[in-house]
């Protein structure tokens, strides 16, 4: 896992992970960063933001970031993904079609 948590070093262990196929360390990654980073601090933080005038932007980060979890889960947890991938307001492609690992 990355040393401070952020999105950055986590997609590069993720990367890093997927590469040598320990996938238990790409869930446990995903995991810690999903709940512990983004649930618990993203999205807490960002709830007094919605409600500013800095909302637009806010929603955007946050749109941003879990696109960029669901493309990192894809490849362990593809249908679950897909699924979700499609009910993202204005997003209608597949994520199998133009997939590629986020840039890390």
């Amino acid at each position: 896992m990355g040393a401070d948590g952020t999105q950055q070093d986590d997609c590069s262990d993720t990367r890093s992970a997927l590469d040598e196929y320990r996938f238990n360390d790409v869930a446990e990654i995903l995991y810690h960063f999903t709940w512990h980073t983004f649930c618990d601090w993203y999205i807490e933080l960002s709830k007094p933001m919605l409600e500013s005038e800095t909302a637009d932007t806010t929603k955007w980060v946050l749109v941003h970031v879990f696109r960029t979890i669901l493309e990192m889960l894809h490849p362990i947890i593809p249908f679950v993904t897909e699924e979700v991938w499609q009910l993202i307001p204005r997003e209608k492609t597949r994520v199998y079609n133009h997939y590629e690992f986020p840039f890390c």
